[in-house]
């Protein structure tokens, strides 16, 4: 069977349907970069669903993988099914070169099916929160005991803002709390509020 090769710029159109789809109510960037010796895909989103739920969608779309332990990328083939959803098809690992990346092989699990070749090695993701839902996630956080003055919202120019660390505060009280926000942010993204 032949393998169609996709660009990045066509990972990226793929990905884009498939966000629509599984998150109508939140708008994506999503942007492909080529450059010499592969390409990426990189989808950005303020508020809207938790960053594990869009990265269980979109890292199916990655054509790479990387074995940090070896210093090793490979390439993946892909099934893309009629509906746009996507399977490995074949995908060599590093256990054979010492590496912690397992083989995987799958036959063709549906005839209109194809194999393609994803030019975009890697997607990454980037979730930003609105000023108001830094609101929402302060308020929770002060309903759970959140002492006065230990974190802020920090507004930014472009329309985002995230929660940080007031300047003076004990140290491990803000980690704790930082790690409560971004606990809230996560139910708070799952739920869709």
């Amino acid at each position: 069977m032949n393998t169609h090769y996709l660009s990045p710029a066509e990972t990226a159109k793929l990905i884009r349907a498939r966000l629509k789809k599984a998150f109508p109510r939140t708008k994506f960037s999503v942007r492909s970069d080529s450059y010499s010796g592969g390409g990426s895909v990189r989808v950005k989103w303020m508020d809207g669903p938790a960053a594990t739920l869009v990265e269980s969608i979109v890292g199916s779309y990655a054509g790479g993988r990387f074995d940090g332990s070896i210093d090793m990328k490979i390439s993946v083939r892909h099934w893309l099914l009629p509906d746009g959803t996507v399977r490995v098809a074949s995908n060599p690992g590093t256990q054979g070169s010492m590496g912690y990346i397992a083989a995987e092989r799958e036959w063709m699990p549906d005839p209109d099916c194809k194999l393609v070749s994803f030019g975009a090695d890697f997607v990454f993701t980037s979730r930003t929160i609105s000023p108001a839902f830094a609101e929402k996630i302060m308020a929770r956080l002060i309903r759970k005991g959140l002492p006065e003055n230990t974190l802020k919202i920090d507004r930014r120019d472009n329309g985002e803002a995230g929660i940080v660390t007031r300047l003076g505060v004990n140290f491990d009280d803000a980690r704790y709390w930082e790690r409560q926000a971004n606990v809230e942010q996560s139910r708070f993204m799952v739920a869709g509020a």
